[in-house]
């Protein structure tokens, strides 16, 4: 009975320990939700019962954190097999590891952890949702900890902490528990002294809440369809209630139909508005699509290409798999980017968009190129009715903070906000699938963080090198009892 309420309890601290459902959870899950499941995992002698025990727990843990995949309106039944897959998928991955903490170094297990995190965004579109280090991005100062080594160097530490609670290293456990919040605590005095007298610019961001069938024609839901005129009518409306002056007006992903008069309405808003323009479209180049951003200012209009595409919904990764598009009605596909591009605004802009801005170094590449702020356009209404919103912004807002940059997005439906350089809410749509303005002024204070220097490569090459040497020393251990028992 015992080991059955440590599996239930070490499983419902882990799985709702992250910072969009309880802040207590979350900084118990940093430091124990997972040495609770191994001091129950190691009670059973099998190597293999403990691989499938250790897989089917992180299983039902990543079933309860993609919860949101099971909003089938849109995506119809096929996601949830999706959804199982990619539950089981990243429960071997816990499996594996659980199957080694006991015969290599703590240091060595937390390493293969990061690299198993990190493995995950290099197939199709890549997988960032989940990664155990969003436990310790729950308080401001803990989130700081992510400067230096991102997601990916939160998740070492995570893991790394519980290794030690649960080999019972209390004073090492104790000081890796207090760390992250420490370094953080003096990283967030430090900079936040000096963030209240930075320069703001003022920005509106539009959330149109238009649903996939209000936006898009689909004949089995004719009746819901709202004309592209319409659709501009309703954001020149919500414009309209913006009576103070603004120096960028941003619309979210793909904000209306492709439409030959997009253009006009762009132009329009913001020769009314006196306002640069950032909006998502579909773009097209030498018979090639896009899904787009378009930066219209002083008449001039350029346009930034969206990198990570999903799969099925945005580019086809097989042939094999176009009869099962085509009977959701999807025949074309879009092109990815080639690489970041800098607007030139008030400030200069690297623009993001939807998944793209929970990859850390998809940032980075924007920091890099000069940007001083990040722009978001998303759409989360595809899984209405979800937590995806929340899920989606609080990885944003953490690969923000890593790259040392301000944010803000708009969204369709989902959280429309504005993030400083601390990870600082400045303002927010509380509503979201109501449509609005939200007009924040974003502290423009950077700041040059080790990670933007080396991006996910810096915890990668460190977890490499942990696990060589481990690898290593093991090997010399081996050879140097070979050579003394031969000797005996």
């Amino acid at each position: 009975m015992i080991n059955l309420f440590l599996f239930l309890l070490s499983g419902a601290v882990v799985a709702w320990g992250q910072p969009s459902s309880n802040l207590f959870l979350a900084m118990v899950a940093a430091v124990c939700g997972f040495a609770l499941f191994w001091r129950v995992a190691f009670k059973v002698e099998s190597a293999l019962r403990r691989f499938w025990l250790a897989t089917g727990w992180f299983a039902l843990v990543q079933l309860v954190q993609l919860a949101w995949m099971t909003s089938i309106e849109y995506q119809g039944i096929y996601i949830l097999f999706v959804y199982g897959a990619i539950a089981l998928g990243l429960g071997a991955q816990f499996g594996l590891l659980t199957t080694y903490i006991h015969r290599i170094p703590f240091v060595a297990s937390a390493s293969l952890w990061a690299l198993l995190e990190w493995s995950r965004l290099h197939f199709l579109c890549g997988l960032t949702f989940n990664p155990v280090g969003l436990a310790l991005t729950a308080t401001p100062f803990s989130l700081q900890a992510a400067t230096l080594f991102g997601i990916f160097g939160l998740s070492f530490m995570v893991m790394l902490t519980n290794l030690a609670v649960w080999k019972k290293r209390w004073k090492a456990a104790a000081c890796l528990a207090v760390c992250p919040y420490l370094v953080g605590g003096v990283l967030w005095n430090y900079h936040h002294s000096k963030l209240k007298d930075a320069p703001t610019l003022s920005v509106a961001l539009v959330q149109t809440a238009v649903l996939p069938s209000q936006k898009m024609y689909f004949p089995e839901r004719a009746s819901d369809f709202i004309s592209p005129y319409e659709q501009w009518a309703r954001i020149t409306a919500l414009l309209s209630h913006v009576h103070e002056k603004v120096d960028l007006v941003v619309l979210p992903e793909s904000a209306v139909p492709n439409q030959l008069s997009n253009f006009s309405w762009i132009h329009a808003l913001g020769d009314k508005l006196k306002a640069d323009m950032i909006v998502g479209l579909d773009g097209e180049e030498d018979g090639l699509h896009y899904s787009s951003a378009f930066f219209a200012s002083k008449g001039e209009v350029q346009r930034y290409d969206k990198q990570i595409l999903l799969p099925l919904a945005e580019y086809l990764p097989f042939d094999g798999l176009k009869g099962l598009t085509e009977s959701y009605g999807i025949n074309e596909f879009f092109t990815h980017g080639k690489g970041p591009r800098i607007f030139h605004s008030k400030v200069p802009i690297a623009t993001s968009i939807c998944y793209e801005e929970t990859f850390g170094d998809i940032l980075r590449q924007g920091k890099r190129a000069g940007a001083e702020l990040f722009v978001n356009l998303t759409n989360d209404n595809w899984y209405p009715n979800s937590n995806l919103p929340q899920a989606h912004f609080d990885l944003a807002r953490v690969q923000a903070v890593a790259n040392g940059t301000p944010l803000v997005r708009a969204c369709n439906s989902g959280v429309t906000a504005a993030v400083d350089s601390l990870g600082n809410v400045v303002a927010q749509l509380d509503d979201w699938n109501h449509p609005a303005a939200l007009v924040a002024k974003i502290p423009l204070y950077q700041i040059s963080t080790l990670y933007s220097l080396w991006g996910d490569m810096g915890i990668v090459v460190v977890s490499i090198i942990f696990l060589s040497l481990t690898l290593f020393i093991n090997r010399r251990s081996l050879f140097v009892n070979k050579i003394i028992k031969s000797t005996l």
